[in-house]
């Protein structure tokens, strides 16, 4: 963190460092090539049907491995503070895909403590993040931490970089309304809570890991295909691991056509958010967040090759839109930043 280049010659100075794998960028790189020119090799001799199809699962392996070589050999996530043009950016699944904010527009270091629940856990877990907040609301989510501490000395050593203050708000985000609130006292939050609107979102195919997913929903559905056609030969192995396969490449390729054409639809009414996934006239995974004692409050979050998303936070409830967004999507990461403002509703 916090790691200074030449800030002179106009270079970052990295508040959170990106994440790469080199070493397992040229090791998968390798092993794709091989496979390709394996592939070559086969197709060059114009042999048997079983040749061909041994090389057209070749080719799928190989694009598969240098998918996701590049997915490792790029910097993705991190945030970096560009000292000459005044920005912050917060980079999602590799540095060509940014969210930027001028310095002036950013108030604060903010160490926020909240309870959350996670999975089926009946107890909830408590987290320290470290986070930018804006002059327009929602924050810029940059680390986290199971030790409080932890992120007091990571937000002094972002300070020492921006030169913004540090807030740590007293005790722990409210995880329950207040049992003494009155009826009245409830309705008048609510109608404070923030206007009510809909809104549809639709990530298309640019979404992060779209690329790597595409080879291997081929691949696997190559496989499955070729070991239940070829059982004969295959015996138990085609029998077992043939309708393995093929199921994969099925969801993998329902998940990338779902991102790409599908849609999200999101419902904000006064003490209240509703989510739900949309794909022609089908409809499911409804999700509430109720908030109308505490509000609401938004972040946009990277999660490194997947992409940017909002949460919407409220007790120890988390809602997440739009993950897999960014620069080349249909959700650029500014139109983030804008709807986890709607969605936060007027400042009070």
């Amino acid at each position: 963190m916090t790691r200074e280049s030449d800030a002179s010659n106009g270079e970052p100075v990295w508040l959170v460092d990106p994440k790469r794998s080199p070493v397992g960028f040229w090791l998968i790189s390798t092993g794709g090539i091989l496979l390709l020119a394996g592939a070559v090799a086969l197709g060059l001799q114009l042999g048997s049907t079983a040749e061909l199809a041994l090389a057209a699962i070749l080719v799928t392996g190989g694009f598969l491995f240098l998918s996701v070589a590049i997915v490792l050999g790029a910097a993705r996530g991190g945030a970096a503070w560009f000292p000459k043009k005044g920005l912050v950016s917060l980079f999602g699944r590799s540095s060509g895909d940014a969210l930027t904010v001028p310095v002036s527009d950013l108030t604060a270091i903010a160490i926020i403590r909240r309870r959350e629940l996670w999975g089926r856990d009946e107890s909830p877990v408590l987290i320290s993040s470290v986070e930018l907040a804006t002059r327009a609301g929602p924050t810029l989510h940059l680390l986290e931490f199971g030790s409080l501490e932890e992120a007091r000395e990571a937000a002094l050593m972002i300070r020492s970089a921006l030169k913004l203050p540090v807030v740590e708000p007293a005790g722990e985000e409210p995880a329950e309304a207040p049992a003494e609130d009155a009826p009245e006292q409830e309705t008048a939050k609510k109608a404070e809570a923030g206007p009510s609107f809909n809104e549809t979102l639709s990530i298309g195919p640019g979404w992060g890991l779209g690329v790597a997913i595409v080879p291997s929903a081929l691949f696997c559905l190559l496989t499955g295909a070729l070991l239940l056609a070829g059982v004969e030969s295959t015996g138990v192995l085609g029998f077992l691991f043939g309708p393995v396969a093929l199921f994969t490449g099925v969801g993998l390729a329902a998940l990338w056509t779902y991102k790409a054409t599908g849609s999200e639809e999101i419902f904000r009414s006064p003490g209240m958010i509703e989510h739900a996934f949309t794909w022609a006239s089908f409809r499911w995974g409804r999700n509430r967040l109720e908030f109308a004692h505490a509000g609401v409050r938004c972040r946009i979050r990277s999660r490194g090759p997947t992409g940017f998303c909002i949460e919407a936070l409220a007790g120890t409830h988390i809602l997440i839109f739009a993950t897999g967004a960014g620069t080349g999507t249909r959700i650029p990461p500014e139109r983030l930043l804008e709807l986890a403002q709607r969605l936060e509703g007027p400042r009070r």
